[in-house]
């Protein structure tokens, strides 16, 4: 079965599998850019059994083999980027719209800063979002330090860092001005299982029916 990625990622997520064939070519000699990856592994959480044990509260575990693996082929549509992996190991599927690999396809702009500002208070406030990669976005822009830093220009800035910067230095009181707001782009979505990655517009995933035998859960 077919499903969308953002039905596959809220499905799965700690598969605790293996990377079984990997296609990635972003400039093949023809047709379109390709990137799909086929994954092997065995849903137990989805086993009757176990979702009747959790329900209750009772013991549990697995006893099944590599045969209850089934294959899970991830296709990308338009991939626009990849980073390949020598590991066979899959522990973890993910897929994110708000990923840091994503910012260098956003828009970019600068915010002008008309009074002094504390850097080091800004990069406080960034890692308090607990959104990672913003303040190490600044490295090039701000020393983390208590030295006061105005006027200045801090950019170009992707479009995520942008708002999230205007929005904390509007909250310190700082003045600022913005001659161009950067421009909204389609989102494109990272797929990642371990180091492998793959960014792309959209992403669709081929689930096959896994098999639950009563024998694999021991109660």
């Amino acid at each position: 079965m077919r499903m969308p990625y953002r039905d596959a990622a809220a499905r799965f997520g700690h598969i605790d599998g293996r990377i079984v064939a990997a296609e990635l070519d972003l400039v093949p000699r023809e047709g379109p850019p390709r990137a799909r990856v086929t994954l092997a592994f065995y849903p137990w959480w989805e086993h009757p059994a176990y979702v009747a044990a959790l329900a209750t509260g009772a013991q549990w575990k697995f006893e099944h083999g590599d045969d209850a693996d089934r294959e899970v082929v991830v296709e990308a549509i338009e991939p626009r980027w990849c980073e390949a992996s020598t590991e066979a190991s899959a522990i973890d599927l993910t897929f994110s719209t708000d990923d840091p690999r994503l910012w260098a396809y956003e828009d970019q702009a600068s915010l002008f800063v008309n009074a002094a500002f504390v850097p080091g208070d800004l990069h406080a406030r960034l890692r308090a979002t607990g959104r990672p990669g913003l303040s190490r976005a600044l490295a090039g822009y701000l020393a983390d330090t208590p030295t006061p830093r105005a006027p200045g220009a801090l950019g170009p800035l992707p479009t995520t860092v942008f708002e999230v910067v205007r929005t904390e230095l509007e909250r310190a009181g700082v003045a600022l001005f913005c001659p161009r707001e950067p421009e909204p782009r389609a989102p494109l979505v990272l797929f990642a299982v371990d180091r492998l990655a793959i960014i792309a517009r959209d992403f669709t995933v081929d689930v096959p029916a896994f098999e639950h035998r009563p024998e694999w859960f021991v109660a």
